[in-house]
């Protein structure tokens, strides 16, 4: 679930998240499929795509968010960093792409927009947080703890966060990270039709930004590989 001042979520008619492990390029950050790129320019990755259509009454909404998150330590960063974030959306109106990656000076954002507000924004250099911050578009992998322990149990992390393009893109928010608050606690049993769990995780955070407050959580299987 995720609350806000737009309900939005109460339209979705399609949600499916999809995780696998693929290599990409350290220099160019496209995926690895030949032996053209040098193992050495090689990085492991976890890739979450996030696909979501809904209609709106008038006319559908269709968009994919994909997550590279880096399998190692890169650039001084810990395990599941994103190294790359990618977001499409498309309905009657136009098109929109954006994409923000991370290097070692801070992070790149590129934007691609029909619309004349937006337009095209190529290169523009956003600065990374001091302390301790995460995309948002990257909790949905942090939280399967495929590394290890994130948080402890009973956790609760203050932290900078980059809301998702999702978010971006439906509330037209500035790029800039937020102060928010990430939680992690047990959760009891649950039954997805015929499966079921006897212990989860529940994860949630929360932030305000212009438009107001933002929550969202999740329950997490507590047994690997956490779905």
């Amino acid at each position: 679930p995720r609350s806000t001042l737009f309900p939005y979520t109460t339209l979705f008619r399609s949600t499916v998240m999809i995780f696998v492990t693929e290599e990409i390029s350290r220099r160019t950050r496209v995926k690895v499929e030949s032996d053209k790129v040098p193992q050495q320019d090689r990085m492991p990755v976890i890739k979450l795509n996030r696909n979501v259509k809904f209609p709106t009454g008038v006319y559908d909404y269709s968009y994919m968010t994909s997550t590279f998150a880096a399998l190692g330590s890169e650039l001084g960063k810990q395990p599941l960093c994103a190294m790359k974030i990618s977001h499409t959306m498309q309905e009657w109106c136009g098109n929109y792409f954006g994409m923000c990656t991370t290097d070692a000076y801070g992070m790149q954002y590129t934007r691609h927009s029909y619309f004349e507000a937006e337009g095209d924004t190529d290169g523009e250099r956003i600065a990374l947080p001091t302390g301790a911050w995460e995309y948002e578009d990257n909790l949905p992998i942090l939280i399967r703890e495929l590394e290890g322990q994130w948080m402890s149990d009973g956790e609760t992390r203050s932290v900078m966060l980059f809301p998702t393009f999702q978010h971006q893109r439906f509330f037209h928010t500035p790029h800039v990270f937020i102060s928010g608050e990430i939680k992690k606690e047990s959760g009891g049993p649950v039954k997805i039709g015929e499966t079921s769990y006897p212990a989860t995780t529940k994860w949630s955070w929360s932030y305000k930004d212009v438009k107001g407050a933002v929550w969202e959580a999740y329950v997490v299987d507590a047994s690997y590989p956490h779905h």
